[in-house]
């Protein structure tokens, strides 16, 4: 199929087969190329087609001068342990930039669970069900990720969370 998938997304063949054959996991911008190129929506690309057997002894580790950042409007991030295909938690660190709600782009919500641990600064989480939250350093929140849920920086220092989603 990597030929047929690489001429409608535009991303190479070479890459396509990686990640059909679980060697390497895509970028968010690679699977929003895929899912505009096949016509489809996000949720589809990771629908069971079949039961598997689980993968065992997997391994990836991140190293600190090799990590990627990707940036937002509201946050600068690295994404950890991209090179494991189909794993349960996706682990980042954010630096959130946004420090107040008018910079904020609507709620995020995902399918899930997501943790957040405050490693620098203080932050304020903001959700659909519940008042505002002021979060220190040392803090951490565990919650549902369909609730609408965003995130500002708050005090003087930088604001960095260590956020894992499954």
């Amino acid at each position: 199929m990597s030929p047929i998938v690489s001429q409608l997304t535009g991303i190479a063949k070479s890459t396509i087969s990686k990640i059909e054959n679980n060697q390497t996991s895509p970028s968010f911008e690679t699977l929003q190329q895929i899912t505009q190129g096949l016509n489809i929506h996000l949720p589809q690309l990771f629908e069971r087609v079949e039961d598997k057997p689980k993968p065992y002894g997997r391994l990836d580790i991140t190293r600190g001068d090799k990590q990627k950042l990707y940036s937002t409007q509201s946050y600068d991030y690295q994404q950890h342990s991209d090179q494991i295909a189909n794993k349960k938690l996706s682990p980042r660190v954010l630096t959130i930039k946004a420090r107040s709600t008018q910079e904020l782009n609507g709620w995020i919500k995902d399918d899930g669970e997501g943790f957040l641990y405050v490693l620098q600064g203080s932050i304020i989480l903001y959700s659909e069900f519940y008042e505002p939250i002021t979060l220190h350093k040392g803090d951490s929140t565990y919650y549902d990720c369909n609730m609408g849920h965003n995130f500002l920086a708050s005090g003087e220092d930088t604001a960095r969370v260590l956020w894992v989603l499954s």
